[in-house]
């Protein structure tokens, strides 16, 4: 119970933050940086991350993300939570890294106030990587919330700053991207054609 970190590097790991049945971690200022992944999460829940910096988790301790694979221990991801609920990120940055969150099999988690600028696509094994905001993957990746963030990219064509990405269709349901102007509207309506045929 109730773990409290503040004003840290994460730096140079495998792992920047891995917890496992947690629940009422409070991370304040933390920066998580050049890890294979930034933060894993299992089975927690009623955590709490505030003006922290998840950049360029690309260390190669872990194998690179293989997208026809889970996801759940590859470089390149800024955070996957799997099987958690009410993980709240706020006023956080994220930036370069090909998938920012995983949300395996999780519910009820909300990124709010935050910036997400996406890894600019990565070459592996011969092939450019295009980057994603959110993998909802697993069953029941469900009602999560992405409210007031800023969406920041260089290049649309090579990072994709509003992309994500559904697992299941049929049980994944009620996720929420609040959107601020028509511009991110139509990037988001046009970076994702797939969500919109139905």
């Amino acid at each position: 119970y109730y773990t409290f970190i503040s004003d840290t590097i994460l730096i140079n790991n495998r792992i920047g933050l891995l917890a496992d049945a947690s629940t009422s971690i409070f991370a304040i200022n933390t920066e998580m940086r050049v890890n294979s992944m930034g933060i894993l999460m299992y089975n927690s829940y009623a955590c709490y991350f505030t003006n922290c910096l998840l950049e360029a988790n690309f260390a190669h301790y872990s194998p690179n993300i293989d997208f026809d694979k889970s996801p759940e221990a590859s470089a390149g991801i800024a955070l996957t939570l799997k099987n958690c609920q009410n993980v709240n990120f706020s006023n956080c940055y994220f930036e370069a890294h090909l998938v920012t969150a995983v949300l395996y099999s999780s519910q009820s988690n909300v990124f709010s106030n935050c910036i997400f600028v996406p890894a600019a696509g990565d070459f592996m094994v011969g092939a450019l990587i295009l980057p994603y905001l959110v993998w909802f993957y697993g069953n029941d990746a469900s009602n999560n919330k992405f409210i007031n963030n800023f969406y920041l990219s260089s290049n649309e064509d090579l990072s994709r700053s509003h992309k994500f990405f559904t697992h299941f269709r049929n049980t994944s349901t009620g996720n929420v991207f609040e959107l601020t102007t028509k511009e991110q509207l139509d990037l988001f309506i046009s970076q994702n054609p797939d969500e919109f045929t139905e």
